[in-house]
């Protein structure tokens, strides 16, 4: 009888023990508890790269206890190193705010730090912020014109930056044409990650073999530099794909070998066991190992199938939600895409499925900003007629500030939803102008009536003399109102140097706008040569006036007249 009643236990102990080895069997052991610690001893060394691996095992609880909190800190010190990674995961985290406090401005200077960097995800996500939050997008439009100045003075990170803004949405539509354009530049100036997004945009557009020799002669020119390259490289010539050759396959191989030390394997495999053993407990970790492997492990395809059903998994939980904003687009329910793209707001995505929701926004957008810019254009039509016409601007004098007010309004929605649209702003610098030109005709004093005929000679009396450099001065305007800014120029430094002039302080006021608005980005000496002619001409006009302030229309000089004014002080 006692041996009848242990069979119960026994049962159950066998039970659980037949259960715990077959859960083992299936599921590979987490790392050992040594490579654990190797890691948290490297990341107290400042290893940049141990710094984010150990964050991830904080913020998911895989061999630590769970702790996002300590994550953060172990993601801020990396980001500090400038590591791409570690500066997306900040960003995200503060654009999230459920680990640490929401900090929009953090948020974009550390995800636009990883998308510098070339980190894909990141550049999505920043385009994901822009489309979901009408709020930011001046800080948006702020750094597009930073980065496209010093892009079209030659820059050739800043035309690399233009080229994924341009290719993923950041701020101004998809358009690979123009990312292309902005990647070859900076690509010819030996800027490796550009030569990098060159050869995957052409594996993007690859229906023909000549794309993919276009690919494989960008990665070339980057793999000097860069261990993604040779990977990439390695693994195009290893599949066999038309224009591919094995024996480079191999070539590449050794060179990848060559560099790649005992610290790097070390990382891949602890990257490759996530893999096998974090797929079910922790897909997003498992993923995240994925993509690193994917870029810098020749043997990424012994995890390879692995990696196709764990983005499987991650894009079946976003799926609906995306496919949600996909129909709040079609039907211009800009508010409901936003509520569901601030939803979508995660580290770990599907880039492919996101990058077709940003491009059909996109194309929506566009449409929608183009009949503003018709819309203004018309508008503009009327200012330009009534400005070149004496005739047309008196008939038309009461309704003149009703068109200028209408054509404000209507460029003002653009912009105050796409600041930095090119097309509105183009439409906008020109309206300026028009306006500008047009106001000061419409406040010109009428000219005075013809004198009646006399019957009897009289006299000439002598004419009243003008004041010294008011002639020069007037002549400068007209040349300064057609566009002549050369010739106007002259005239107005000629006024400011005249002995009993009173309007010095205007006269270098628009002399400095004169010399900035003669800049050529192409020709980069001249450019800064005119610069600081400008800038010179805007602090003699501070001493002789120092509240002068820039005509309306002119504020896009108004960052180098602040230069003026703060080199004064």
């Amino acid at each position: 009888m006692p041996l009848q009643k242990n069979r119960v236990p026994y049962f159950r102990f066998c039970l659980f023990l037949g259960a715990w080895l077959c859960l083992n069997a299936c599921a590979p052991l987490w790392m050992p508890k040594k490579d654990v610690d190797e890691i948290h001893t490297a990341a107290h060394r400042a290893d940049a790269r141990s710094r984010v691996f150990l964050g991830e095992l904080y913020e998911f609880g895989a061999g630590v206890d769970e702790n996002p909190l300590i994550a953060a800190q172990w993601y801020q010190l990396a980001a500090k190193q400038n590591n791409a990674d570690a500066q997306y995961y900040l960003g995200v985290l503060y654009e999230r705010g459920n680990v640490i406090r929401r900090n929009s401005n953090e948020s974009l200077n550390w995800l636009f730090k990883a998308a510098e960097q070339g980190h894909e995800q990141a550049r999505i996500l920043l385009a994901v912020i822009y489309l979901k939050d009408k709020n930011r997008r001046p800080e948006f439009a702020k750094r597009i014109r930073q980065h496209r100045l010093r892009a079209e003075r030659g820059n050739a990170q800043a035309q690399y930056i233009m080229g994924w803004i341009y290719e993923d949405g950041v701020g101004l539509p998809v358009n690979s044409a123009e990312a292309q354009n902005w990647y070859r530049k900076a690509a010819r100036q030996g800027n490796a990650r550009a030569a990098w997004a060159l050869g995957n945009l052409y594996l993007k557009i690859n229906a023909a073999p000549a794309n993919l020799r276009q690919s494989l002669a960008w990665y070339e020119q980057g793999a000097s530099k860069d261990l993604k390259a040779q990977v990439k490289l390695y693994r195009l010539h290893q599949q066999g794909a038309p224009a591919a050759n094995p024996r480079q396959a191999e070539k590449w191989r050794a060179i990848i070998a060559r560099n790649t030390d005992p610290q790097l394997d070390a990382y891949l495999k602890r990257q490759r066991m996530v893999v096998q053993s974090q797929r079910m407990r922790h897909p997003a970790l498992a993923l995240r190992a994925c993509r690193r492997l994917s870029e810098i492990d020749p043997a990424y395809n012994e995890v390879s199938d692995l990696c196709d059903r764990l983005r499987g998994q991650i894009d079946d939980k976003t799926a609906a939600d995306v496919n949600r904003a996909q129909a709040a687009v079609a039907k211009k329910d800009w508010t409901d895409f936003g509520n569901l793209l601030s939803n979508l707001v995660a580290a770990d995505f599907d880039t492919d499925r996101f990058r077709r929701l940003i491009g059909t926004a996109w194309r929506m957008i566009d449409d929608e900003n183009r009949a503003i810019e018709k819309t203004a254009g018309q508008r503009l039509g009327l200012l330009e007629t009534a400005l070149r016409s004496d005739a047309y601007r008196k008939k038309n004098a009461a309704q003149i500030p009703a068109w200028i007010r209408s054509f404000k309004n209507t460029l003002a929605q653009g912009l105050r939803e796409h600041p930095a649209d090119e097309g509105l702003l183009a439409i906008a610098a020109k309206g300026r102008s028009v306006i500008a030109g047009l106001e000061r005709k419409l406040k010109a004093p009428p000219p005075p009536p013809p004198e009646p005929e006399m019957t009897a000679e009289i006299p000439e009396e002598p004419l009243a003399d003008a004041e010294p450099g008011d002639e020069e001065f007037r002549q400068a305007q007209d040349l300064f109102d057609n566009g002549q800014f050369e010739q106007a120029a002259d005239l107005f430094e000629k006024a400011a140097k005249m002995r009993g002039f009173q309007n010095i302080a205007g006269a270098y006021l628009y002399l400095g706008i004169s010399h900035l608005a003669r800049i050529d980005p192409a020709d980069v000496n001249e450019a800064r040569k005119l610069h600081l002619k400008g800038l010179a001409s805007f602090q003699n006009a501070l001493r002789f006036d120092n509240d002068i302030s820039l005509p309306e229309g002119y504020d896009k000089y108004q960052t180098v007249f602040e230069e003026a004014r703060d080199t004064l002080r």
